[in-house]
């Protein structure tokens, strides 16, 4: 069972992360790609605690293929 609570802090952190590392690249594009990425990762996800590390990479390629 996924801890929704949880997970919304992690990828909001994700999402800070990621808004720092692209700067150039519009919020909402970043939050775009992490959804994108957590929507391939959370039906099948068994080891939650990794779940973050999984979307924040998966999302940073999105950002970078810009």
């Amino acid at each position: 069972m996924i801890d929704h609570e949880w997970l919304e802090r992690e990828l909001a952190l994700v999402n800070d992360e990621l808004a720092r590392r692209f700067p150039s690249v519009p919020r909402e594009r970043v939050s775009s790609a992490v959804d994108v990425a957590a929507s391939e990762y959370l039906p099948t996800a068994r080891i939650t605690n990794y779940l973050p590390i999984l979307i924040e990479r998966r999302a940073r390629t999105y950002l970078s293929n810009l």
